[in-house]
């Protein structure tokens, strides 16, 4: 895979910040290895995120939102972004059956680990 091609590709999407792009690549690199499912890059402006969208048969999508390791995690924002996902994908299926929406945080360490977390609605973050 061509690294600097994935992230000219990205970066053409809008979004402009280096780290943001070299993590999405990084996490686009890691689904691509062994799976044959489309992968699509998607830059939402209304909250200035970059995530991964894939799509299997069954319609289920699933949403990957890349993450460094250091980056503090907006769980209020993931709520929002998760909320309009699920209305944008069931609005664009013409299927009688609605789309079942999957989201992960892929969280990128220096080492280029990424670990993925399914994450369910209505996430709070802890208090002190």
């Amino acid at each position: 895979m061509d690294w600097s091609k994935n992230v000219n590709e990205l970066r053409g999407l809008g979004c402009g910040q280096q780290t943001k792009l070299s993590v999405a690549v990084r996490v686009f690199e890691d689904l691509k290895l062994g799976n044959d499912y489309l992968i699509t890059a998607k830059h939402d402006r209304d909250f200035e995120i970059l995530y991964l969208r894939t799509e299997a048969e069954d319609c289920q999508v699933s949403i990957y939102l890349p993450f460094l390791d250091t980056e503090k995690i907006d769980f209020e924002l993931i709520n929002k972004l998760s909320n309009k996902l699920g209305n944008e994908e069931n609005s664009q299926h013409t299927q009688q059956k609605s789309v079942r929406l999957r989201l992960f945080l892929a969280i990128c360490d220096t080492s280029s680990n990424v670990l993925y977390y399914n994450v369910t609605h209505f996430l709070k973050e802890k208090q002190n």
